[in-house]
């Protein structure tokens, strides 16, 4: 009995060292400029008919965590859920848009 604790334990000790080992995972190319941030996004909505138009008056917030930036329009004037937000990979593709979340 003793020993299936030890494997046990031994089991959840490697798994999590593997997820730890994952959420430090290097982010490919150099980092991107909230410039080129906002380039993207430009670009891609002309491009893609699917992601969320651009609300006619907004502020835009960018924030980096890990290797994916996050770029917000926060519609003005500004109320819960007034806000659109788009994922974007070091690489700078467009990974996820999500409307109305807050």
């Amino acid at each position: 009995m003793f020993s299936l604790v030890k494997i046990g334990i031994y089991f959840l000790f490697l798994v999590s060292a593997l997820f730890v080992e994952a959420s430090f995972a290097e982010c490919t190319g150099p980092d991107l400029t909230n410039s080129q941030i906002q380039a993207i996004v430009a670009r891609e909505r002309a491009l893609r008919s699917d992601l969320p138009k651009a609300f006619d008056k907004f502020e835009v917030l960018i924030q980096k965590k890990g290797c994916h930036y996050y770029y917000t329009e926060v519609g003005l004037p500004k109320a819960p859920d007034y806000l659109q937000v788009f994922t974007i990979n070091s690489s700078g593709k467009i990974v996820d848009a999500k409307e109305g979340v807050n």
